[in-house]
Order: structure tokens, then sequence, then C-alpha cells
């Protein structure tokens, strides 16, 4: 019978899967506090937003994200069909939602430290 590695802390291993939604609800309660502490606004960077951007052929930046953050499902996700943002580095990235590998009930959380600007702006 094999045995599982311990983790420093004498704990078994966390499988990817449990690092992930430990992950995901790391940054559902980072959200949280943000809002809470009035750093960020309380309103969602929304769908309808997204597909203006796409029509004028633009990602996802921090200009545009501005004081907020961005949470979509999967779902949503799906609905815009993929998601561009430009990162910090102005490297410019296409989320697709068959490739994020997350569940119906986990949302991926943008924030605007996450983003950059397009390096001609």
């Amino acid at each position: 019978m094999e045995s599982k590695p311990e983790s420093p802390e004498g704990n078994l291993e966390e499988t990817p899967e449990q690092k992930r939604k430990k992950a995901i609800q790391k940054n559902r309660e980072k959200l949280a506090g943000l809002i809470a502490d009035k750093v960020l606004e309380p309103t969602n960077y929304d769908l309808i937003e997204l597909s203006k951007l796409r029509e004028k052929g633009r990602p996802l930046s921090k200009k545009e994200l501005g004081n907020r953050a961005l949470v979509m499902s999967r779902q949503d996700l799906e609905a815009l069909g993929f998601l561009e943002i430009v990162l910090g580095s102005g490297e410019k990235i296409v989320i697709d939602p068959e490739d994020t590998g997350f569940d119906d009930e986990d949302a991926l959380i943008v924030f605007p430290e996450d983003l950059g600007e397009l390096e001609n702006e």
C-alpha cells in the first residue's frame, strides 16, 4: 500500500482540486474584504460592458476595469464566448471557457492589480 506524502505541517498533501477550491475561496474572501474596506466598488464589471469592449476589438485592461473587480461564472464566460485581457506585463491573453477547468459553482475573479495596459496607450 502506497502512503501519501505529508506536508511540512504533518497533514496529507492537498490534491490539485483542493488547492484550486482553496484559491477560489481565498479570492472570494479577498474580494469581500476589499469591497468592505471600500478599496473596490461593490459593482461588478458586467457582461454588457465586456460585450461592448469586444465589439470595439479591445481586451479588458486596467483602464477599463477601473476600481472594480470582474467576477464571472462559467456560464457568463460561455455566454461571452471568451475573455481577452491585458496582464500586468502588457501581454494579451485569451481565456476560453473550455480551457479554464473550473466547475459551474466556481468563479473567475480578476482584480485591477491583475491587469495592465495596452502598450500603445
